[in-house]
């Protein structure tokens, strides 16, 4: 009696347990949510800070208090794409600028091809008179060579060889003289990268590196205090023959228009536009950036302040 007593027990739990799990599927998610009390979620916390080009910006006052959870994205979006434009416009430019002289080298490149394309086609069908018109021999000069060859076929085989060495010494010493040309035009290009390396460099340590932001903000043009820096390395090269430093010409901009946070190169008047009218007066004195060496010293002259001072200094290196 007492085992069957104990196993109907048994069997009316496990009946109460199924319709107890019946009625809370049952039962209303609400109702059970409300039961379970409000889940527990962080407080979120906008972040108005955004980096552009490795640059680190910060969202408008004006706009901070309408930045929710919701909009947050697409508020930094909407900055990071405005914030990029600037860079954007440069890089265009110096491409367009690139692509034009692409395009005038390969206009030059096709034209010359043509005309040896030309002149190939004259030798080729032995019209001697039409090549030698084409590239302005004149007619003395095809008569003086014609005789010098009727001559050289008469000369005894020692005058022969003397005279066939002295023509490759001369072939030789053309080629030397334009590999020596393609060698400076190297080295030239060369100290140019270099001096332009250094230059990045400087201008990205240290406290160097907010000077020039700050330079260029106010300037309103991205790169200026580089091409002001380039300038005065420029200009103390043709005023005085030296060749400052990077570090030297760019201490010598932070001096011009350090002292006066709201000066600009295009408020600076006949200062700024000293180096192009130098570089102008000079003609075609080289290098654009003077030399690849660092050391030097800043020049002691007084800087020229009109066109006569120019003339002057141009005509003290002629």
């Amino acid at each position: 009696m007492d085992s069957e007593f104990v196993e109907e027990q048994e069997v009316e739990q496990e009946v109460e347990q199924e319709v107890e799990q019946e009625v809370e599927i049952e039962r209303d998610p609400r109702e059970i949510e409300r039961e379970a009390g409000p889940e527990e979620t962080e407080e979120w916390k906008p972040d108005y800070s955004f980096k552009v080009m490795d640059k680190e910006h910060e969202f408008d006052d004006f706009i901070k208090p309408i930045v929710n959870k919701e909009n947050h994205q697409q508020v930094r979006d909407l900055y990071e794409k405005a914030y990029g434009l600037d860079f954007v416009k440069t890089k265009k430019s110096e491409l367009e600028g690139e692509l034009t002289g692409y395009k005038e080298i390969e206009t030059k490149y096709n034209q010359q091809n043509q005309s040896l394309g030309y002149l190939g086609s004259l030798i080729k069908n032995k019209d001697y008179h039409t090549l030698f018109s084409e590239l302005k021999i004149p007619d003395q000069e095809v008569m003086k060579y014609s005789l010098d060859r009727v001559n050289y076929q008469d000369l005894p085989p020692e005058q022969k060889a003397e005279y066939d060495s002295n023509i490759e010494s001369k072939q030789r010493l053309r080629t030397l003289e334009q590999q020596n040309q393609q060698f400076q035009s190297q080295m030239q290009t060369q100290a140019v990268q270099t001096r332009m390396a250094e230059l990045d460099n400087h201008l990205t340590s240290g406290q160097m590196k907010s000077v020039v932001e700050d330079f260029d903000q106010r300037a309103g043009k991205p790169g200026s205090f580089k091409e002001e820096v380039m300038r005065r390395g420029q200009l103390a090269y043709y005023t005085t023959g030296k060749d400052i430093s990077v570090s030297e010409a760019a201490q010598e901009v932070t001096r011009l228009y350090g002292a006066n946070a709201q000066q600009t190169p295009e408020s600076a008047g006949s200062t700024q536009r000293v180096p192009v009218q130098q570089q102008t007066a000079t003609g075609s004195r080289k290098p654009t950036i003077p030399n690849v060496r660092s050391g030097g010293h800043s020049p002691a002259r007084k800087l020229p302040t009109s066109i006569e001072d120019l003339k002057r200094a141009a005509a003290a290196f002629e």
